[in-house]
This record gives C-alpha cells, sequence and structure tokens, in this order.
C-alpha cells in the first residue's frame, strides 16, 4: 500500500518540493541571488501537489503526513535563511520555530494514540501568507507587513491546533 501511495502524482510532487527545499537552502548559503526563485517554485509546488490530489481523487494518507511535513521544512530554510541574513530577528525564528516543535511533537503524540488531525483552512492560510512574506523578503522586496502578518495567522492556527489536539485526547 505504502509503494503504491508514493507513485501517485501528488506525492512525488511534494518530493520534488522537499529536493527542491535542499537545492535552495545550499544556493542560499552560497550566496547565489536567485535562490529565492527555488524557493517560489517550491511553495508554488504545494499548491499543485494539493490541487492534483483533490482533483483526481489522490489524496493518500502519506501525502496528509508527508506534504506538511516539506511544507514546514520549506517554511523553516526560508527564515533560517532570512535570519542569517540579518532580515529577521531572533524572534520572529522562535517563534515561527517553537510553533513547529510543539505543532510536530504533538502531531507525534496524537499519532501514537491513533488521533487523526486534519489541516484547517486557517492553517492552509498562514501557510500561503508565510510563504509569501518570506518570499518577498527573500527576493529583497518589501515585505515585512506580509511577513509578520503570517506569523500572527501561524501562531493563531497553532493555538488552534493544540486546542483541538488536546480535545480530541480528552475526550478520547
Amino acid at each position: 500500500m505504502l509503494q503504491r501511495e508514493w507513485l501517485t502524482l501528488p506525492n512525488i510532487v511534494t518530493f520534488l518540493r522537499l529536493i527542491l527545499t535542499f537545492i535552495f537552502f545550499v544556493l542560499f548559503l552560497r550566496g547565489i541571488s536567485w535562490a529565492w526563485s527555488i524557493f517560489l517554485i517550491a511553495a508554488v509546488s504545494d499548491f499543485i501537489d494539493g490541487w492534483i490530489a483533490r482533483s483526481f481523487q489522490q489524496v493518500t494518507q502519506l501525502g496528509k503526513f508527508f506534504d506538511p511535513l516539506v511544507d514546514r521544512l520549506l517554511i523553516v530554510s526560508g527564515i533560517i535563511a532570512l535570519y542569517l541574513r540579518g532580515i529577521i530577528s531572533i524572534i520572529a525564528l522562535s517563534l515561527i520555530l517553537g510553533r513547529d516543535v510543539i505543532i510536530v511533537i504533538g502531531y507525534m503524540f496524537l499519532l501514537s494514540r491513533k488521533v487523526k488531525m486534519e489541516v484547517t483552512y486557517i492553517g492552509k492560510i498562514a501557510t500561503f501568507c508565510l510563504f509569501s512574506g518570506t518570499l518577498l523578503l527573500l527576493a529583497n522586496l518589501e515585505g515585512k507587513v506580509v511577513f509578520w502578518f503570517a506569523i500572527v495567522l501561524y501562531l493563531v492556527s497553532g493555538i488552534q491546533y493544540v486546542y483541538r489536539g488536546a480535545r480530541e485526547v480528552f475526550q478520547a
């Protein structure tokens, strides 16, 4: 079953996004000015794989786990790049990393209890805004307002996930 799930187009696109995430980060660390374009392609691929999965009924359990994980890795690589360049503060970096660590630990805990959590609408919007704000800053464009708005949404979605997870655990 797992082998068949890997062979779906959305999961292949997600895997390619994972590869692009590492390519982006390496190019960025080498000072390649157009590294942001790789980040853009990777971010756009997130919406493409989701659209394909829903449109062609190729949503898989693997994709529900793998896609958000790769999104987190892309976001983390982007914000670390921004921090290393001195564009964002340690506070912004800590807020995003802290939220993601809490969500990943909580998600693993819920999985151990066989509780499934779906991605929320606000979580998707927050991810889109964070991709957008990060991309604007990586490309040396004005994006601080978008970026901080995205952080607020990202934190709100994190609180929503924690609340939903706690509710699932204590109801069971």
